[in-house]
This record gives C-alpha cells, structure tokens and sequence, in this order.
C-alpha cells in the first residue's frame, strides 16, 4: 500500500512539474513575440499603449500620431512623439520622430537637441558632440547646447575638442540683448576655460 501512495505521488508532482514547464515555454515565447515583433503605428513606429504611458503621455502620443498622419509637418507633434519614446527607452523611435522635423528643417534646434540627446543615452558621444555643434554653428548661443557638450568633455565621455573653445570665443563676438554673453562667459570660467 505504501508504494501505491508513493506512485501516486510521484505522478503528482511529475504533472505538476510538466504543467509548470509547459506554462513557462508559453511565457517565454509570449514574450519573445511582444518585444521582437512589436507593433507599429501609422507612422511605422512602435505603437504605445496606456500600459505604457500615464493618462497624460498617452493623450500627448496619441493627439501627435494623429497630427503627423494629418500634417506631417507639424513640429510640436514630432517633438512630442521623440520625447515620449526617449522617455520609453525607444531610442530608434525617438530618433526616426525627430527626424521628422529635421526632413523640413535641418537646423531646426529643439529636434537636434532630442536627437544629441538621445545619442548620449546611447552611449553615442561622437554623434551627440555632431548635433550640438550643428546647434552652436547655427545659433552661436544656444547655451543648453554648450553646456551639454561641456558636460561630456567634462566627464570624460568626449576628448576636450579645441574646437569648443573657438566656437564659445566666436558666440562672444555676437550682439547679444538677452545676457547670454554673460551666462556663456560664466560657465567658461567656472570650467576653467578662459582665464
């Protein structure tokens, strides 16, 4: 009788141990599905939910996909859209938003900003220092982007580029009614910059 109980309980535990291996192959091939097929929107880019998102993002995502489908020119929905999917962690959708706005102006400054931004999260100094310079040549005192830059320097993600230096020295030639001379000049000597 005792080896009946024994073989009884033998099989429980073997159904029970093959269920369990049956529930875990599903799951992990669920989950293989969700994150090497994800779904895309109208726009060919990751399609976000409200499992994603807070109520608010999730308004904003859905308002700027709406938007671009409509007037793909519009900057504030493709800004929108880059900054929630670098939020996410999405940083080829983020890129591909606001590539967007620079497909109609490629100087255009916020959309540069997004996209060195999104390259520092990515570990993709050299493209980052690339954008912000493309900032600064346009806008010689665009401080946030000195100021980003002059972090990876600091930091030790970039090389100290000599070129930061002429450029600060050339924004400080400009005209300029909004103190930002000062604000430049100020963050040169606080890094030890210019004497």
């Amino acid at each position: 009788m005792p080896n009946k109980k024994k073989q009884t309980q033998n099989l429980i535990i073997t159904v029970f141990i093959s269920i369990m291996l049956l529930i875990l192959i599903i799951l992990f091939f669920w989950q293989k599905d969700m994150v090497f097929s994800p779904k895309q929107n109208e726009l060919g880019l990751t399609a976000l939910s409200s499992r994603n998102l807070n109520a608010e993002d999730f308004n904003r995502y859905k308002e700027s996909v709406e938007t671009l489908k409509i007037m793909p020119e519009e900057k504030a929905a493709a800004l929108n859209l880059g900054y929630i999917y670098r939020q996410q962690g999405l940083y080829e959708d983020a890129k591909k938003a606001f590539g967007f706005q620079l497909q109609f102006d490629e100087l255009d400054a916020e959309a540069l900003m997004g996209l060195a931004r999104v390259y520092v999260d990515q570990g993709k100094y050299e493209e980052a220092e690339e954008a912000y310079y493309k900032i600064i040549d346009v806008y010689p005192l665009y401080m946030i982007a000195y100021r980003e830059l002059l972090v990876l320097y600091q930091d030790g993600s970039l090389p100290k580029n000599p070129k930061f230096i002429e450029e600060a020295n050339y924004s400080l030639q400009f005209e300029d009614s909004e103190n930002y001379q000062d604000e430049l000049r100020q963050l040169l000597l606080e890094y030890n910059l210019i004497p």
